[in-house]
């Protein structure tokens, strides 16, 4: 196989010696520059595929022999078609930890939880079509998100757009005194583990035009909600701390939150409607799994990015102390 380029004076060729391919470069001024006057005194055997000997049932090598022959070639029928894309999977990789279970059969109470994820990158033939997704998990089903983001190069100015849902979780752990069930107040404590879920749901459009290979101007807008979810789950142990505590039941219970969660004195967040837009000039002069280490040579080659954000306040008014 011959590679020659177009920008510089070099020559790229693959050579079969002793079972192995071996990769050679040149210039015009190490290679012979004879004129060829008839191409059926050269030796072509030389340029032959492995294996050299024939095959009985060979199609290729006859079709190359045949090739400026328009009457050995084989007639066929050829139809033009439009070019429909489709998405087939490039890539695919888990999460933080991949995929886990764990089970926790401790003295106080018996939980079942699942964490992990996974990333997917699908894209057609041509690449004009790129489609990114993440899943994941932490917990419970609740707690289940993900990304998904779409991208056509097909054209000059590349655009898509995203879609995204992704869960919060907090919480925190309370004691009281008694037990109350069924209407009945017990001796013994209640356990109340408070957990407190934020969901912020979004939508994004986006465009990149490139100035060069590694020069882009970047712009975009998104649109945001945020809402609210509180679980109180309540553990109830009967008995004192002379003849030890025994669990006697539990619960769950839904607490309404509004529009808005003040999780304590000085923060509060708001439920509602979001926007956003930015626009950033982008140098990226980056290579996808390869370092290059250059020698110092006393100048900065790093290029320095350049970006602008404009933010589009939430239409909710947000009082002092508050972060969205």
């Amino acid at each position: 196989m011959i590679s020659a380029s177009t920008k510089r004076d070099r020559i790229v060729f693959s050579h079969f010696y002793n079972n192995e391919y071996i990769i050679y470069q040149s210039n015009s001024e190490r290679l012979l520059n004879i004129p060829v006057t008839d191409v059926k005194t050269i030796n072509l055997s030389k340029g032959s595929l492995p294996p050299l000997q024939n095959l009985a049932n060979d199609i290729v090598g006859p079709h190359f022999q045949n090739v400026d022959n328009p009457e050995k070639q084989d007639t066929f029928y050829a139809m033009d078609k439009k070019y429909k894309p489709g998405f087939k999977l490039d890539y695919i990789t888990g999460g933080a930890g991949m995929v886990g279970m764990g089970t926790n059969t401790g003295s106080f109470n018996n939980n079942v939880g699942l964490g992990g994820g996974v990333a997917m990158i699908f894209s057609d033939i041509l690449g004009d079509n790129q489609l990114f997704s993440q899943f994941f998990m932490n917990g419970e089903i609740l707690d289940i998100g993900g990304v998904a983001s779409y991208i056509n190069r097909e054209n000059r100015i590349a655009w898509g757009f995203g879609v995204s849902h992704l869960p919060l979780r907090t919480g925190y752990q309370s004691f009281e005194n008694g037990a109350l069930i069924d209407g009945v107040l017990y001796e013994g404590i209640t356990a109340k583990t408070n957990l407190i879920r934020i969901f912020d749901k979004g939508i994004n459009v986006f465009a990149h035009y490139p100035f060069s290979s590694t020069m882009r101007l970047e712009s975009g807008f998104g649109a945001t909600h945020r809402s609210f979810r509180w679980d109180e789950y309540s553990d109830y142990y009967v008995g004192n701390q002379f003849s030890g505590y025994q669990l006697i039941g539990s619960d769950r219970v839904k607490i309404e939150t509004g529009e808005s969660l003040q999780l304590d004195q000085y923060y509060t967040i708001l439920e509602g409607f979001g926007a956003n837009a930015n626009i950033g000039l982008v140098g990226d002069n980056s290579f996808s799994g390869l370092l290059l280490l250059w020698p110092d040579t006393g100048s900065d080659s790093v290029l320095n990015n350049i970006s602008a954000t404009i933010n589009i306040p939430q239409s909710l008014q947000m009082p002092e102390n508050t972060f969205g």
